[in-house]
């Protein structure tokens, strides 16, 4: 029996000695040794992305009015006023006491910000909600438009952990915009 613990003990000191030897590989890049998950992130990203956009062009199509598309793909169209009187354009950083809802593209209203509960914006200032302060600085005070605003400048992937659903495109019906001095 103790030969076969000497015969066990040198084979393992034999194999221990051998790995020795060896110098561990690693791979150049830590990534390398993973599959392709970043690259089936951005496929899926396009994919859904695309689809958003498709989404969005029923939304304008059916609506019957003729939106603006800016740069980023943020939609806006402005009610045609009566008279030729046009209000100071909107800036980033004005002061603003805006009226509006937020709604879904299947007409849903998850907020409603008018009257007594209108929301006072310091536009450029609300980092979550990029596309519609991109919208307001393309209207003027007293205009009446709607915004709609993809995801990527909204809320996101995330959404607002409130009414706003993940990866939700909004349509921002801003029923006036007034300039103000009043904070929150």
């Amino acid at each position: 029996m103790s030969d076969m613990k000497r015969l066990l003990f040198a084979a393992s000191v034999l194999v221990l000695l051998a790995s020795c030897d060896k110098k561990a590989q690693l791979p150049s890049n830590k990534y390398a040794a993973v599959d392709s998950t970043p690259q089936k992130i951005m496929e899926m990203n396009t994919m859904l992305g695309d689809m958003e956009e498709e989404d969005i062009k029923k939304y304008t199509e059916n609506s019957g009015k003729d939106f603006r598309v800016t740069g980023t793909g943020v939609r806006i169209w402005i009610q045609p006023k009566d008279d030729k009187a046009k209000g100071d354009s909107v800036r980033y950083g004005d002061l603003l006491e805006v009226n509006y809802r937020v709604k879904l593209t299947d007409g849903t209203v998850l907020y409603d910000l008018t009257g007594r509960d209108a929301d006072v914006i310091e536009v450029g200032k609300e980092r979550r909600q990029t596309g519609f302060a991109e919208g307001l600085t393309n209207l003027r005070v007293g205009d009446r438009a709607i915004i709609v605003v993809p995801s990527i400048l909204a809320y996101g992937a995330l959404g607002d952990r409130e009414k706003i659903p993940p990866r939700a495109t909004l349509v921002y019906d801003v029923i006036s915009v007034a300039k103000t001095s009043r904070n929150r």
